[in-house]
Order: structure tokens, then C-alpha cells, then sequence
């Protein structure tokens, strides 16, 4: 192993001469582009680009609130083979995620959404069909492919990287897994939410603001921090040209039952890594993955260093203060 300590140090060693795309291209794919931490490697400049500046304008969000250093990444379109993502944690990238041209998904999706619109709604006149497939095209492209998505995803790899190593380098025999990794589910998603840009960070605190004051879909807390991720179970759908593993690629144009209570996990989960970055210690995610790591509980992380980290020492008291927290921000809960 000692070769692969001495290339990683090599490639750190030259990364501020711009030559890290260099020393990693994969032919069959025509561009590259390179932040301080890591490459993107796709079939154009413009998304390889877009992708690099949202990880690289999340990487000190990440290691803010997780308290930890990112991992070297590489973001690899196109199904990358074992051979090209086995070359690339040698070359000192230990954090590769495949990704996905967006724009193969967004045509599939959009006959999908065509086809349910008419069948739903079968006297909607085409000016009205074409603007709800156009707003709904434009979120999938921010959502699927785009760079935040791409840095969503990359926040959930640096999590398993950091946290679980084991599972992340794909020893998973002996490791529970939930929806994206041995994490409780919605620390495994605050660990995506948190890498988002404000845009969208700004979208799920909107749309948490919404269902809070309705008095729907806002889990108890206690009920949340128990919760599984609301597409667990699901049958999915590997349209083509998704990658096959790294990230999770989801098409669905049916009913919207599963996507509202999806989207109102990930609002709470957002607005409770806002409460617990402003209630807790700096660090305070990374404190409670690393406990809940070695197989300690959300309850018995709070008894034991709860206080210490500037939150209450049990779920009830951390409870009563989410709620004033949340009332104070966004008023009161319907």
C-alpha cells in the first residue's frame, strides 16, 4: 500500500501546477475539469465545470459542520468501469462517484410525465401541458445530473467515506445498511442537505415553512429521528445511462403522494441541521456520526455528551427546544 500513499502525495504535491487532469483523463470521455480537491471527468466542459465549482463551493460547509476533512474526490460520468474507478482511489482520490448525463433521463421523464398529465387530466389543452412538463423538466435538471445534485450526492459519499470507511470501500457484509448507508437515515441525508447550495437550501426551507404552518407532513422529531427514508423499499427504475452505482438516479412522473412525503423529509431534515448548526457546537454532526459509528444511539449520544455539545441531555428536552426553535424561525405549527 505504501506506492499509493506516495502517488497520492505526488499527485497533491503538483495539483496546484493544473495537472491533475492530466495525470487521470479517461479517454473515452473529452473533458476534464479540477478544483483543489478533486476532478470531474465528462463527456463536456460546461457540466464538468458547473460540477467541480458546486463541490468545491460546499467542501468547507462539509468539513464545517462535519468537523472532518473532505476526502479527494473524482466525479466520473458514464457508468465508469471497475478498472477506471479502482485507477482513480490509486491515483489518491479515495471519494469516485459515478455520475449521470442529466439529458437522456430528462427526455425519458418527460414522456413519462406526458403520459400521466393526459391520463390524469385528459381535457388539459396543450398550452397547459407543455408549461407543467416545462416546469417540472427545469427541476429535473437542477435535480438529476446538475451540479448541486452532484454535490447533494458527493456530501452523502464524503459521509460514508469519513464515518463507515468499511462500507464505503464496499465491505458491506458485516454492516446494516439503511437507505444510503449504516447512518440513520436522516443523518444520512442531512450529510446531502447540507452540501446543497443556497438556492435549494433556501427551496426546502420553504417548502418546510409551508407544511409547518398547514400542520401537515412535519414529522414529531422523535418520530423523524426514528423515520426511514421515505423511498426505502421502493421499486426503482434504472433509466438508461444512469449509473449503476455511486449515485441514486430516481424517475417517477405518478402520483404525488410518495413525492410530497419525500419532500418533506428532506425540508426537515435541512431546517433540523439549521437548528442543530445554530444550537449545537460547531462540529456537532461529526460528533454524533462518530458516536453513532461505533454503534452508539442517538439517545445514549445525547445522554452522554448532549450537554457538552450546547444540546440538551435527552430527546424530550431536545424536543421542547426544536419547537421553540422551529416557532421562533417560522412561526407557529399549524
Amino acid at each position: 500500500m505504501k506506492w499509493l500513499g506516495l502517488a497520492a502525495m505526488a499527485l497533491a504535491a503538483t495539483a496546484e501546477a493544473g495537472v491533475r487532469c492530466d495525470a487521470v483523463r479517461i479517454d473515452r470521455l473529452a473533458a476534464c475539469a479540477e478544483g483543489p480537491g478533486g476532478v470531474v471527468l465528462g463527456p463536456d466542459a460546461a457540466q464538468a465545470e458547473g460540477i467541480v465549482a458546486a463541490i468545491e463551493a460546499g467542501r468547507p460547509v462539509f468539513e464545517s459542520v462535519f468537523g472532518q476533512p473532505a476526502p479527494a474526490y473524482a466525479v466520473v460520468f458514464d457508468n465508469p468501469t471497475g478498472a477506471e474507478i479502482a485507477g482513480l482511489k490509486a491515483a489518491g482520490y479515495p471519494a469516485v462517484l459515478p455520475w449521470v448525463d442529466a439529458g437522456p433521463l430528462v427526455a425519458q421523464f418527460e414522456q413519462k410525465l406526458r403520459e400521466s398529465i393526459r391520463a390524469s387530466i385528459p381535457n388539459l389543452d396543450k398550452q397547459q401541458e407543455d408549461k407543467i412538463v416545462a416546469d417540472k423538466l427545469d427541476e429535473l435538471r437542477a435535480n438529476i445530473g446538475g451540479p448541486s445534485a452532484a454535490a447533494h450526492e458527493m456530501g452523502h459519499l464524503w459521509f460514508s467515506r469519513v464515518f463507515w470507511s468499511d462500507f464505503a470501500d464496499g465491505d458491506e457484509t458485516e454492516i446494516p445498511k439503511h437507505y444510503g448507508s449504516p447512518g440513520p437515515d436522516w443523518l444520512d441525508e442531512v450529510s446531502g442537505l447540507v452540501f446543497e447550495n443556497e438556492a435549494t437550501a433556501d427551496t426546502r426551507r420553504m417548502r418546510f415553512r409551508d407544511l409547518w404552518a398547514e400542520g401537515q407532513g412535519i414529522a414529531p422529531l422523535p418520530d423523524f429521528l426514528a423515520m426511514a427514508h421515505p423511498e426505502q423499499g421502493k421499486t426503482r427504475e434504472t433509466p438508461p445511462g444512469a449509473p449503476t452505482s455511486g449515485s441514486r438516479v430516481v424517475i417517477a412522473a405518478g402520483p404525488p403522494g410518495g413525492a410530497r412525503a419525500t419532500s418533506a423529509f428532506y425540508a426537515e431534515g435541512r431546517v433540523f441541521a439549521d437548528f442543530l448548526i445554530a444550537e449545537g457546537k460547531p462540529g456537532v454532526l461529526g460528533v454524533i456520526a462518530t458516536a453513532m459509528a461505533k454503534g452508539t444511539s442517538f439517545d445514549e449520544w445525547l445522554a452522554a455528551e448532549g450537554a457538552a455539545q450546547g444540546l440538551p441531555a435527552d430527546a424530550a428536552a431536545l424536543n421542547r427546544r426544536w419547537m421553540e426553535w422551529a416557532t421562533t424561525t417560522y412561526g407557529a405549527p399549524g
